[in-house]
């Protein structure tokens, strides 16, 4: 090798150790800033931030998700509203449906005693049938009437979803730490928490172990992979 060479690639060899040095100070800089930051807001919000211990802190590029997407987040709150009412609603036709099931069997049972001295308990049953039998159908029809508005939003659901655009936002960091709960208990917790591009501000930060966070991603993965066309 000749000393030109030498020399080219002793500086090719130099500028890749200075590239790979700026970029793991300007990593390790965001991961200061990002812990610096966590650490101010679980001053504020952690139930004992003397147990907050940090564990590891990992820094990536923030992107505008359909997780996040506020229009998103509410239809998603309003779909599971009416899953929660419609789970009600039949609950209570099948409650309505087997007593006036059991009332009209009482009922068939006292027949031959409709008129005259006991007819009372005829009627009694009776009665109970006609108006079980009433909230029940009542209670179902309400039912039905809950799944096709919850039907219709859900493609609408799925329409935003297609139509979504990523664009970047920022930055963002899933944080694992170690901290005491109320009961004194000690647990690991992993969030996720999203700055501003300058990394000043927190935009917003999850519990990604959080039940209704869980339950808000399934509701979109679902819906991401249901198929409509049939």
């Amino acid at each position: 090798m000749n000393k030109v060479v030498k020399i080219i690639v002793s500086i090719v060899l130099g500028v890749g150790a200075l590239c790979v040095g700026v970029l793991l100070a300007a990593s390790s800089s965001k991961e200061g800033r990002a812990n610096k930051l966590i650490k101010e807001q679980f001053f504020k919000t952690l139930y004992d931030f003397e147990s907050y211990q940090p564990i590891e802190t990992v820094v990536d590029s923030a992107f505008t998700s359909i997780y996040e997407d506020n229009s998103i987040l509410n239809k998603i709150d309003t779909l599971l509203a009416y899953q929660s009412l419609q789970i009600e609603y039949l609950e209570n036709a099948l409650k309505y449906g087997q007593i006036a099931k059991s009332a009209k069997e009482g009922a068939e049972i006292l027949y031959e005693y409709r008129t005259g001295i006991g007819s009372e308990s005829y009627w009694e049953y009776q009665n109970r049938y006609t108006e079980s039998y009433d909230l029940s159908i009542k209670y179902q029809e309400l039912s039905n009437a809950i799944k096709e508005k919850y039907n219709e939003l859900e493609i609408s659901v799925r329409l935003d979803i297609q139509n979504f655009k990523r664009e970047f936002l920022g930055w963002q960091a899933a944080h694992k730490f170690r901290c005491k709960t109320r009961g004194g208990q000690s647990s690991i917790a992993n969030y996720i928490f999203v700055f501003d591009k300058e990394m000043k501000t927190i935009i917003r930060y999850n519990d990604i172990e959080d039940e209704e966070y869980v339950a808000v991603r399934k509701n979109i993965d679902r819906i991401i992979s249901t198929d409509f066309s049939n």
